[in-house]
């Protein structure tokens, strides 16, 4: 049990005493009061908001900031709370609040602040039809994945002369895998706009759009333009939505594989820029991306309890901050296999020790996630479906431990057919365990063949060939025939097409396959600095030419999709 403490005390006392708002205004300054809310636990919480008249008086007087983390804290007690008859107080409140809120907005044009407010946190399809830009409000439903845009033709971005100086002259457009497809004869008129907040929704749509489908060269492409449009920039109103563009600026170049200390520099930017409690949300989640593309767990681990220990289920950043956490995990677990299949190889004893470190590192990381999962599990989850694939996963991994650490495989056998049965229909393995399964019905050549189609829809999806999301399929597949099976050919031809994923993207893996293919046991642990500089982008885009050409690639990309498909 937790000891008190005066903030805790405090917040109890202003919980029970039947003050009206009225009282509360005069005699707790707002500062304090949004402080020692967030103290509160259900009960009392419940009769704080009844003394108020409900939860939409709340917010009336409270800051944005301070009723968005009022309002994330309420959930999570109404989540929390193991007493039946509060839990039905609070979902009661809820419910009262979102028919008030629903009332209000329909006969009062100006709470726009009340719906960016409310999507921002990651609810963007509580109030679908109030007066405001259709493209903001498909902007956080694109955001947070819960909207499927009913097109995907945006302008081409416009680059300033004075940074297009910088740009190669010339790129391989041959990896644009729609390139071969003839042009269109009629093409569809292009966006119309005709006020400056149009002009930039469209614009931070097609960047978002082209940023939750991978497509890197392109959200490069406009995110750079509308850094560069400075009339936007100083707009008051639209000012605040720049906190996304910095961000996904950040982890867009961390994608590519840019040095850590540029990313940090966009982030520290947007850093600047948030002032409200969900885009602090939105910064922990931009630096846990990128901070997951460098392989530096403790900083993804750190981002993701500030996330987790906040959000309630209902909220989006909820499902995206687990998925983002645990492929950080899987990252990190299947980079230390391959460092232990490399010192495997060697029949030094020093090596055979290193071998052996790293498995039981690597195993302590994983038991200490399947208990994390557990308990999420113990708890009536949202996201159990997921968390139950995670743990699969988990099995899967632990299971290429044992195999690694022991000689005995009859048992790892049985149990890797027992997990066989249950990953042969769910997630991406789905190919590999179908061919374990029932290796003569399905074959190698049939698994190759379903998996070049796989790579080959991802490509189309991230509108380049070479992805770096199928260079890291391909490395899984490449570990799973390595350690189960004894087709080893098969392993190597499948780290050769990895490598030439990781190659293109300039991804850190490449090093990892140079490392088991050499049996080189000289790994490099690569140190980041936490330096920042200012941004001058056309500096960047003189000194680092792979900006450049994805910049160019980018913007060649949006162009010419549009002319075939448009």
């Amino acid at each position: 049990m937790s000891v008190p403490t005066l903030f805790t005390l405090a917040a109890h006392i202003l919980g029970t005493l039947k003050y009206s708002p009225k009282m509360i205004k005069t005699f707790v300054p707002k500062e304090v009061n949004e402080q020692l809310v967030l103290f509160m636990k259900g009960c009392e919480l419940c009769d704080y908001v009844k003394s108020f008249g409900g939860i939409y008086n709340i917010y009336k007087t409270f800051s944005i900031d301070g009723f968005q983390r009022f309002y994330l804290h309420f959930l999570q007690m109404c989540e929390k709370t193991n007493f039946l008859k509060t839990k039905n107080k609070m979902k009661l409140q809820k419910n009262d609040f979102i028919v008030t809120m629903i009332y209000d907005l329909r006969n009062d044009d100006t709470e726009i602040d009340l719906n960016f407010c409310f999507r921002s946190m990651g609810f963007p399809d509580i109030f679908c039809d109030f007066k405001e830009p259709r493209f903001q409000y498909y902007f956080f439903s694109c955001k947070f994945h819960t909207y499927h845009l009913p097109y995907d033709h945006f302008p081409v971005p416009a680059i300033p002369p004075n940074w297009t100086q910088f740009l190669p002259t010339n790129v391989d457009t041959s990896v644009l895998p729609f390139l071969i497809q003839p042009l269109r004869l009629k093409r569809d008129p292009p966006f119309q706009q005709f006020t400056l907040n149009d002009e930039f929704f469209v614009r931070l749509l097609a960047m978002v759009n082209a940023y939750t489908r991978d497509r890197h060269h392109e959200t490069l492409a406009y995110g750079f333009e509308l850094v560069a449009h400075q009339t936007i920039y100083q707009n008051n109103v639209l000012n605040k939505y720049y906190v996304y563009v910095y961000g996904m600026l950040a982890v867009t170049l961390s994608e590519l594989h840019i040095e850590f200390d540029i990313c940090s520099s966009f982030l520290v930017e947007a850093e600047h820029l948030a002032k409200i409690c969900s885009q602090t949300l939105d910064i922990f989640y931009y630096k846990m991306r990128v901070a997951k593309n460098f392989y530096m767990f403790d900083l993804v681990h750190e981002m993701f309890f500030n996330i987790f220990d906040v959000v309630p289920m209902e909220s989006n950043f909820y499902p995206y901050s687990l998925q983002i956490y645990f492929n950080a995990l899987f990252v990190l677990v299947e980079n230390n296999l391959c460092k232990a299949l490399v010192y495997n190889h060697h029949f030094n004893e020093e090596h055979k020790k290193k071998c052996k470190s790293i498995l039981l590192e690597t195993s302590v990381i994983l038991k200490r996630h399947r208990k994390f999962i557990y308990k999420c599990l113990s708890t009536d989850q949202k996201e159990e479906a997921d968390f139950e694939l995670y743990n699969l996963i988990i099995e899967m991994y632990m299971l290429c431990i044992d195999k690694l650490s022991t000689t005995v495989n009859y048992f790892i056998n049985d149990q890797l057919t027992c997990l066989a049965l249950q990953l042969d229909r769910v997630s991406r393995l789905y190919y590999f365990f179908k061919h374990l399964c029932s290796p003569f019905a399905f074959s190698v050549d049939m698994l190759m063949h379903k998996l070049e189609t796989i790579l080959v829809c991802q490509e189309k999806c991230c509108h380049i060939k070479f992805c770096e999301e199928n260079g890291n399929l391909t490395f899984t597949y490449f570990l799973l025939f390595q350690i189960f099976t004894n087709k080893h050919d098969v392993a190597l031809q499948l780290l050769e097409k990895a490598m030439e994923c990781f190659k293109f993207n300039a991804s850190p893996r490449y090093q990892m396959g140079w490392h088991f293919k050499q049996k080189n046991v000289n790994f490099i642990d690569d140190s980041h600095s936490f330096k920042t500089h200012p941004i001058n982008i056309p500096r960047l885009l003189q000194t680092h030419g792979r900006i450049g050409k994805a910049l160019k690639l980018g913007v060649i990309s949006i162009e010419e999709y549009n002319k075939r498909h448009f």
